[in-house]
């Protein structure tokens, strides 16, 4: 009812479409006067996702012990216990579909679903849909400044 209220009251913006402010890495950092979104998205990129560790190279005559487990396809039942520790109310992912239909729905699903995933080991084909996704940015709660990138 409060927040409700905050709505009512505040001045008319376009909620949905919030701004950014200017961003920096710390808080001894410069504000810059402006920056685009392109820059800001960057920096939110650069302090969510971290770079990649520097991996070894792996040499062609190197001898490598056998791995300790076979590979086992995926089963329904693996299916099943991941749709149960999904949060049915988190944001539908690119394809629009909502956990709540997972959840809700997951005995009608899992044997359609079962076969699509063992299909993607048995033609070693992954989806390039399945590669993309999409990071909702959001402030910290109680953050005394908004133009540090840490606070989102």
């Amino acid at each position: 009812m409060w927040q409700a209220h905050k709505y009512l009251i505040d001045e008319p913006s376009d909620h949905y479409q919030s701004c950014i402010p200017n961003l920096r890495h710390t808080p001894t950092d410069e504000l810059p006067n402006s920056q685009p979104n392109n820059a800001k998205s960057q920096l939110l990129y650069e302090t969510f996702f971290k770079p990649a560790p520097n991996v070894l190279p792996t040499h062609a005559n190197e001898e490598y012990p056998e791995p300790p487990t076979c590979f086992a396809n995926i089963t329904n039942d693996q299916i099943s216990r991941a749709i149960k520790k999904l949060s049915p109310y988190k944001a539908p992912g690119l394809n629009g579909t909502c956990n709540t239909v997972f959840v809700n729905c997951s005995e009608e699903l899992i044997p359609h679903m079962g076969p699509i995933f063992r299909a993607t080991f048995d033609l070693k084909l992954y989806p390039e849909e399945w590669k993309l996704s999409t990071t909702v940015v959001l402030r910290k709660p109680g953050c005394p400044d908004y133009s540090i990138s840490k606070a989102y």
